[in-house]
């Protein structure tokens, strides 16, 4: 057909299948909106939900008109805080959604080849004159599963080039669709164990919908990450979306199983090669590390091969074969951009005779001539004979030795204490094993035991070498010893770090000079990656964690999340952002690009240095007890000295800190967490933040997680507990770490108070090390009752009546109580008498006289005899007794029937005589008498 460009009333829309889905449905939108070629209605039906979904298969409208009063990358978002709309605007009036896939192109041509004639004149295809849905289907651009014109049997094609999710999800809902599974088999697929022996997934394959929950919750495991697609199958069913590169093949494998009169064949579209495993190895599984030299024939056999070269290591992407490479040497640290330069420089050698230089140069020229075989024999020779590094045998006989000979190894290599050897080892492995402190400390726990009990070793391997070293001495560990010590001086580990691993080395990056890297991403962000040569800013994270010399950006996404907070600081100036990032952007922010290039020099040596020691945070041991505990009994029965007890014992072997707060009836939540309060300030009243015991004691456990914090809570039920934790109550609920599962937003104030603190989070949480314990009388005078959801977060401890009695004053001491000016008794003997009489008539237990409900210093000693004083006996016992206790029984249980009121009762003891009546007169005399007998 012939096209008349010089008329503005009809376009002639041309598809390129070889460009990007984005590159194809966007120009030509925008095309349609700049012409005015589509109708009210047409525009109407983009912005309807169900249309796009079936005539794109879009999960998202086609269009989105645009609120001119949200900020706009919020309109980009769905509401779980995705984007699905491209930023740039249609029209200036809506976003395009940004969800296409594969078989997007397709039914976008289609769509447009369905307009009015008038509108458009023709779509063309960028390739040979085939008809559309032929050149689809030759490109395998279709839908991978065709159905046969009988519609009783599937005939299933699986292109293992798609995504796993792209091959499983269509196959599913075809085979739901045309109720081709059984109930059984749909049983199976309900099963977590069934999925995981089947398909190699953690999650069952299929989820059953509730109705009456909301399908954003269900999609979601314990740890709120979504596990499953949110599109559901057959209306009933979730799909679970754990799935990996390697698992199609068992998924494929699964069909190939089903009965036959459901599926004809399930043709993979790949060679049969793919489907036989589901894990290829990679070539450089057993090769324990490569060298610099090494390094660069691999990427030479790239190069020259491409793809036939990643499929030995089975990925089809070049930057995940440099992440394994990248984990593999051993001599210096390279960035996956380094690598992706150096593969580009031997590219071009090959294709265009490029000059090389160094070592790249001597390698291109001695294999440039070999053949895809030859390279793969090659690589397989890799080893770890590296001399200059220790291998992993080495490693184990060290550890070996510092389990039978601790005090002598550490002297011979002037160590104060294990790590300080661990650190010296570290920097000279040649595995990745034995990464960490921890695991080195492990392994030499494992050897130790083996040594004195000889216990069964996890791997052979270690077993045998243990017993080739058991009956050496150490004279025949000298040439191992020596090659440690040289090594050493190549890397000495105490050029970077004293004893108590704090940096000395100021030549590493701080926080300040993190920050101005993210703040130089932020509003520079080409010029920046070029300086250092790298194509993405992830490149650039991992330059900066490998140079850092402080723990808070100790991973991609806390640098990534800074760099936003920059970002959207630069552009929109009531945007939250950190104290410490707030300073360095007002510092910098009118600066040019070049006033940085001192800066960007220093960071650049900082680059080419290597073997920097990086400190590990150290975490406090942890204390082995409860992280939120309840002490409850009745009142006087220890509970405050057995915590104290735990406290000082505690302290003596670790370090703790602890905060002490009494809860009364009308404390509040301000008070206890922290609340604005007026604050003198010269002749005025000012106003601000005041935290409480607990966020103090967060700051605390947060600031240094080196320590244990714990906050002791008296009479945690004298006030409403759950109105004074309010929202806190929800981080009461703890992992198994000790830390909060869940967290809660800050308030504005918090988040100020905290960033004073340099704690520079968002949300609030309890750390491991912060412990939460407290006391409680279970049925005492103005005591408040706990709700089962407030009990259910704690861990109760019950102390009995007489638990403690032994711990009551100093051992040696008998206290003794005057129930008559005549007649003494032990304060525990005493005690107990009556509370055998009162539990006849019914008392409960926490009325009871309990040990400690008078104190040791209550007791006066003279003659050598320690006795009760008088007061105290009047005041505090008798009264209890009488007012308390038997205020609505009788009070003859207790004292003689003339006794009616309190006056009479203090007026006959202060006399000298009898108060108590004959039945506990005897008792006392009687369990007096046998306790004279056992002394």
């Amino acid at each position: 057909m012939a096209i008349n460009n010089d008329n503005n009333d009809i376009i002639n829309i041309t598809i390129d299948f070889n460009q990007k889905t984005k590159d194809v449905i966007f120009s030509n939108i925008e095309k349609l909106f700049r012409h005015n070629k589509l109708t009210e209605n047409e525009i109407n039906n983009l912005l309807d939900k169900s249309y796009s979904k079936n005539t794109f298969d879009l999960n998202f409208t086609f269009l989105k008109e645009i609120d001119s009063n949200i900020n706009i990358s919020l309109q980009r978002q769905d509401n779980i805080g995705n984007n699905r709309y491209y930023s740039q605007p249609v029209n200036n009036k809506y976003l395009l959604c940004h969800e296409w896939f594969a078989k997007g192109k397709k039914l976008f041509a289609e769509w447009l080849q369905n307009l009015d004639p008038s509108v458009i004149v023709d779509v063309i295809q960028l390739t040979n004159d085939q008809p559309i849905n032929e050149y689809l289907q030759t490109n395998n651009f279709l839908n991978p599963q065709d159905i046969e014109e009988n519609n009783d049997i599937l005939n299933i094609k699986i292109d293992f080039n798609q995504k796993t999710k792209n091959v499983v999800l269509p196959i599913m809902e075809k085979l739901f669709e045309q109720n081709k599974l059984s109930e059984d088999e749909i049983n199976n697929l309900l099963n977590e164990n069934y999925s995981k022996n089947t398909f190699n997934l953690n999650f069952a394959l299929l989820k059953k919908i509730d109705p009456n929950i909301d399908i954003n919750t269900q999609r979601k495991d314990s740890y709120n990450y979504n596990r499953y697609y949110g599109k559901p199958l057959n209306n009933r069913y979730l799909l679970c979306k754990e799935w990996f590169v390697n698992d199609k093949p068992l998924f494929t494998k699964w069909l190939q199983n089903l009965d036959p009169s459901i599926i004809v064949n399930v043709i993979p579209l790949v060679n049969d090669e793919d489907t036989k495993t589901s894990k290829n190895p990679y070539i450089l599984d057993e090769i324990e590390n490569i060298t610099l030299e090494q390094m660069y024939i691999l990427l030479l056999f790239i190069a020259k091969f491409g793809e036939d070269a990643l499929t030995s290591f089975t990925t089809k992407r070049y930057i995940q074969a440099f992440d394994l490479i990248t984990n593999k040497i051993t001599e210096i640290q390279i960035q996956a951009s380094s690598l992706y330069t150096t593969k580009y420089n031997f590219t071009k050698a090959l294709t265009e005779n490029t000059p090389l230089t160094g070592t790249a140069e001597n390698i291109y020229n001695q294999y440039k001539d070999y053949d895809i075989q030859q390279f793969k024999e090659l690589i397989l020779t890799f080893n770890d004979d590296n001399p200059n590094l220790l291998n992993k045998e080495e490693v184990i006989t060290l550890l070996f030795l510092l389990a039978r000979l601790k005090n002598h190894m550490l002297e011979v290599f002037n160590c104060t204490n294990d790590t300080a050897f661990y650190n010296l080892i570290i920097p000279h492995r040649s595995f990745q094993k034995y990464s960490t402190t921890a695991t080195l400390a492990s392994m030499k726990s494992d050897l130790q035991n083996y040594i004195n009990d000889k216990p069964s070793l996890s791997s052979p391997n270690i077993k045998l070498l243990c017993d080739q070293l058991i009956n050496k001495n150490m004279n025949d560990f000298t040439p191992l010893i020596d090659k440690l010590k040289s090594l050493q001086k190549k890397v000495n580990i105490n050029d970077y770090t004293t004893e108590d691993n704090t940096t000395q080395d100021t030549t590493l990056l701080n926080k300040d000079e993190v920050l101005t890297l993210l703040f130089l991403v932020a509003k520079f962000k080409e010029q920046t990656l070029r300086e250092f040569n790298c194509r993405v800013k992830q490149d650039l994270y991992r330059l900066i964690v490998s140079i850092k010399a402080i723990t808070i950006y100790d991973s991609l996404t806390a640098l990534n999340t800074s760099e936003g907070e920059i970002a959207r600081h630069l552009h929109d100036k009531d945007s939250y952002i950190p104290k410490d990032s707030k300073r360095i952007l007002y510092e910098n922010e009118h600066k040019e690009f070049e006033d940085f290039q001192e800066f960007i020099n220093r960071v650049k040596f900082l680059q080419n240095k290597d073997d920097l020691h990086i400190p590990e945070i150290t975490k406090a041991q942890p204390l082995n007890k409860p992280h939120n505990r309840i002490i409850y009994g009745a009142p006087g029965t220890g509970k405050s000295y057995l915590l104290n007890n735990e406290i000082k014992k505690l302290k003596e072997i670790q370090d703790l800190e602890y905060t002490r707060v009494t809860f009364y009836d009308g404390y509040t939540h301000g008070q206890f967490v922290g609340s604005y309060k007026p604050i003198p300030k010269g002749d005025s009243i000012t106003y601000a933040y005041v935290a409480g015991p607990l966020m103090k004691s967060i700051v605390n456990a947060v600031n240094n997680p080196d320590k244990n914090y714990c906050l002791i809570i008296e009479e945690i039920n004298r006030a409403r507990a759950d109105k004074v934790f309010g929202n806190t109550f929800q981080l009461l609920d703890r992992k198994e770490d000790g830390s909060s599962e869940y967290s809660i937003d800050l308030s504005d104030e918090q988040q100020e108070f905290l960033n004073k603190c340099d704690i520079d989070e968002e949300k609030l949480y309890f750390p491991e090390n912060l412990y939460i314990w407290a006391t409680m009388n279970s049925a005492d005078q103005g005591v408040y009752v706990l709700d089962s959801a407030f009990k259910r977060r704690w861990s109760f401890e019950h102390i009995g009546l007489n638990e403690n009695q032994e711990n009551f004053g100093e051992s040696t001491i008998n206290y003794q109580v005057n129930y008559t000016q005549e007649k003494s008794t032990n304060w525990n003997h005493f005690r107990t008498t009556i509370n055998n009489i009162l539990m006849n008539v019914n008392v409960i237990e926490d009325k009871l006289l309990a040990p400690f409900f008078i104190k040791p210093s209550d007791f006066i000693t003279e003659n050598n005899i320690t006795v009760l004083k008088e007061n105290v006996f009047i005041s505090k016992i008798l009264m209890y007794l009488f007012d308390d206790i038997l205020k609505h029984k009788s009070k003859d249980t207790l004292f003689i029937s003339e006794i009616k009121t309190f006056s009479q009762l203090k007026e006959t003891y202060k006399k000298g005589k009898e108060i108590f009546n004959h039945e506990i007169i005897s008792e006392l005399e009687t369990t007096q008498q046998e306790a004279n007998n056992e002394q």
